[in-house]
């Protein structure tokens, strides 16, 4: 087996061979051979897998620090193959300067960021982040293959003007389809205000404090038939409780704190069928797309004895599946589910069912056609909490929370364009027409629209990098609105500025 890596910038390229860019080749840390090698499912000397094959190169395309990865057979003789990795590393270190703009808000971001520190894969990040509900530093450290072990770790702290969040965890996951054992701890830890909005004005506010721990061990016979089938076994305590902040308003209701310990058994299944395609969500990257059915499905008992008094029952989980994958055409869908039952109350509590259907047509090899239908329910839901739609929630038209309540739908269809242009051999250019159409709505009160549908439509460049870190895309929207355009809190346009991981 041989690696091969290639700079961030190519120097065979008359485009990219300049003074400029062979300077930025010379000072960036390439990402290092044994880093690259702990990744893959395979060594010298053992039987050729096609599969292992393939998963490896997955693997490798699932690292942000790096733009491409292939393997390939570079010959055969007789009962051995010469085996060549190929990778292409990204600019990881960078100031973290980033700007977004959503409903009528501004986001601002500054920091230090190195997703692949000294050619190591470790991630290191200090930044400080203004939004309209808190200002805050967050250091967050990660490191995937301690060692050169398949044990991974990541230690977050967030320190803010209206608390703090705390968060580490240690294991070793199912890295691969084969994995046969898996086990993880994690504490998180924190203190925040939590503002209920009507008509995107603030209404009330809590303070709420958070604890979440646990620990957990997997098993699992491997990949049989195309099937990877899981088993983790685990216990889990979760507390919160709420504060009233002086001189705030409080919600109607203060809102319950609970506080469970429990064991719980993870169920999940996920088969190997995977496809490999372009100008799907990226713009002439390659993109890995699962194609199988794949399910996660956790469930708990939570005895009063080990709480607050009152038992309960627990569960999330999620299941994911492809409808249509024809040459040009892919439907998928899939549902997430998280909540308490109250067995001492008889009642749901924070129960949250999430349903997503996206629709994909291959017009040519340059424009595709791209639709999305989301639908949030809800049931016991807490006072502190609220279903909102707006700007930052797929109603680009609009401001922030235009429309709260305890459900919601949301429909977006757009016409994209990806182009071959490759601006300043940096970012790749695309660009998109947009409709986006949807509701909240509640049972107990009126959230101020009559139960109305708020829709916009708009237009937006999308700019793909191709030096910086993977999966970073910027989106420029510019949106209107088609309904309540005569009320004075309803603007005329909407500019649109965020970074995405997709288009």
């Amino acid at each position: 087996m041989h690696v091969t890596r290639l700079p961030v910038f190519d120097e065979t390229n008359p485009a990219e061979d300049n003074a400029l860019f062979r300077w930025g080749n010379r000072l960036h840390p390439m990402t290092r051979e044994r880093v690259i090698r702990r990744l893959l499912l395979f060594e010298d000397g053992v039987p050729w897998e096609p599969r292992l094959v393939e998963e490896s190169a997955r693997l490798l395309r699932t690292q942000r620090y790096l733009y491409d990865a292939d393997i390939r057979v570079v010959a055969r003789c007789r009962d051995s193959v010469d085996v060549e990795v190929v990778t292409r590393d990204v600019w990881s270190f960078a100031p973290e300067v980033s700007f977004d703009r959503a409903g009528g808000e501004n986001t601002l971001q500054v920091g230090l960021r190195d997703s692949n520190f000294l050619g190591t894969g470790r991630l290191f990040s200090l930044a400080r982040k203004q939004d309209v509900d808190r200002d805050s530093t967050r250091f967050v450290f990660r490191d995937r293959n301690i060692a050169g072990t398949r044990l991974s770790t990541r230690i977050a702290a967030v320190d803010s003007n209206d608390g703090y969040n705390y968060f580490a965890s240690l294991g070793q996951p199912f890295y691969a389809l084969d994995t046969r054992r898996a086990w993880n701890l994690h504490f998180r830890r924190g203190e925040q205000e939590d503002t209920q909005y009507f008509r995107t004005d603030e209404i009330s506010r809590v303070r709420r404090n958070f604890e979440d721990a646990s620990m957990s061990i997997g098993w699992s016979d491997g990949l049989e038939s195309g099937v990877a089938t899981r088993w983790t076994v685990g216990l889990r305590h979760q507390h919160r409780r709420f504060e009233m902040l002086p001189g705030i308003p409080r919600p109607g209701q203060l809102p319950q704190g609970r506080e469970v310990s429990y064991p719980f058994v993870l169920f999940e299944r996920i088969e190997d069928d995977y496809s490999v395609e372009h100008n799907l969500d990226q713009i002439y990257r390659t993109e890995d797309l699962h194609l199988g059915r794949s399910v996660y499905a956790r469930f708990g008992y939570a005895p009063g004895a080990w709480g607050d008094g009152q038992s309960r029952l627990v569960a999330d989980g999620f299941a994911r599946n492809t409808l249509v994958a024809s040459g040009r055409t892919l439907v998928r869908h899939g549902i997430e589910w998280q909540g308490f039952f109250n067995r001492s109350r008889g009642r749901p509590e924070d129960a949250i069912v999430e349903y997503n259907l996206s629709y994909f047509h291959r017009q040519s090899t340059r424009r595709a056609f791209y639709a999305t239908a989301n639908v949030v329910l809800t049931d016991g839901l807490s006072s502190h909490s609220q279903v909102v739609l707006g700007g930052a929630t797929g109603l680009r038209g609009f401001d922030n929370r235009y429309q709260t309540g305890h459900a919601r739908f949301v429909v977006n269809v757009e016409q994209r364009y990806y182009t071959d242009t490759h601006v300043l051999q940096l970012a790749r250019l695309g660009w998109a027409f947009f409709f986006d159409v949807g509701r909240t709505w509640d049972r107990d009160f009126d959230n101020g629209t009559g139960g109305d549908l708020s829709a916009n439509i708009g237009v937006g460049l999308r700019f793909a990098s191709t030096k910086a870190e993977v999966g970073r895309i910027v989106h420029v929207d510019l949106a209107f609105p088609l309904t309540q355009r005569n009320r004075p809190d309803v603007p005329g346009m909407q500019l649109v500025v965020n970074v995405k991981d997709s288009l």
